[in-house]
């Protein structure tokens, strides 16, 4: 009869084996291999209560790793994390996202929110949503619900805050013009995305661009076709594009925002998709 497998964990890593050395030689192997190549870029986000880094290897291998450690006055914790992601502005969004989720559980409400990227519009949705669905799951704990039943409450608040009326796509093109000098995505129906589409005129209509920002390659603009999710940008660098979503979307760009003929070859990081 085969053992009982040995398992050992560094924060949420853990390897198995048929021995606890056989374990620790998995882990070991994993970890030197990683941290061979010294061509490693670090990231660090300092928090109220502790601190995260990340590193991203850049050289032969393709993992990031993250380290973090939190300090509250009822405990002390820290955690690792190998992941497989060479985009740095993934994991940078993905170290952000976790440190703001650490705050709001130590400082509680929207607390945690300073410290989500600013073009993290995902993100922040996904956190406020989550405050809402802890806010609702506490309250119907306190008033004697059983565990699945204060999950299933939470999860209806969730919902209901998802579909909150000032979601929806803005549907005056008056009104969208407004909302975009606020430097976010602006949702629009889709006969508002339509209607500055026939108005786009100008260089930036004609041909393929990526627009960067802060370095970071985030939409990859094209000459448009009726019926498909290809983006735009007008010469006055309004653009308008299909998010991850399906909602359409409106964005003014901002002056250190750079336009850039696109390559031949689609790249990565300029995918649609991810904008």
């Amino acid at each position: 009869m085969a053992g009982t497998p040995h398992k050992v964990a560094n924060g949420e890593a853990s390897w198995t084996g048929k021995t606890k050395a056989a374990a620790e030689a998995a882990r070991d192997k994993d970890l030197n291999r990683l941290f061979a190549d010294l061509n490693w870029e670090p990231i660090i986000v300092p928090f109220p209560r502790g601190i995260m880094v990340g590193f991203l290897n850049w050289g032969g291998n393709w993992e990031s790793y993250t380290l973090w450690h939190q300090t509250t006055a009822e405990r002390r914790w820290h955690g690792s994390e190998i992941h497989y992601e060479r985009d740095r502005k993934k994991v940078q969004v993905s170290l952000h996202r976790h440190v703001a989720a650490l705050v709001r559980d130590t400082e509680g409400g929207e607390a945690g929110l300073p410290y989500l990227l600013p073009e993290d519009h995902e993100g922040r949705e996904d956190y406020l949503q989550m405050n809402v669905w802890h806010a609702a799951y506490k309250q119907a704990r306190a008033e004697g619900k059983g565990e699945e039943a204060a999950r299933d409450v939470a999860n209806e608040a969730r919902a209901l805050f998802a579909n909150r009326p000032e979601r929806e796509p803005v549907r005056s093109l008056e009104t969208a013009l407004e909302q975009l000098t606020g430097g976010n995505p602006v949702p629009v129906h889709a006969q508002i995305w339509r209607l500055c589409l026939e108005q786009a005129k100008g260089l930036y209509h004609q041909g393929r661009f990526l627009v960067f920002r802060q370095g970071q390659a985030e939409l990859w603009c094209d000459n448009p076709h009726p019926h498909d999710e290809d983006a735009w940008i007008t010469d006055t660098l309004i653009a308008g594009y299909m998010a991850a979503d399906g909602r359409y979307c409106l964005l003014q760009l901002r002056d250190s925002d750079l336009v850039l003929p696109a390559p031949l070859a689609p790249l990565a990081a300029g995918n649609l998709r991810d904008a």
